[in-house]
């Protein structure tokens, strides 16, 4: 019983886990391309 437990709790719990990291990974990706445009518009103001 307690294996039959532990594996719903994981199920339960894996989803979760996953929405959490696709929220990380969008926001850093957002945070690079912000980063990128920063450093592309400098670039074209000293150009």
């Amino acid at each position: 019983m307690a294996k039959e437990e532990r594996r719903a709790g994981v199920e339960q719990v894996a989803p979760d886990r996953v929405l959490v990291d696709w929220q990380y990974l969008l926001f850093y990706i957002g945070f690079y391309i912000c980063l990128i445009f920063i450093a592309l518009f400098g670039l074209i103001a000293e150009a």
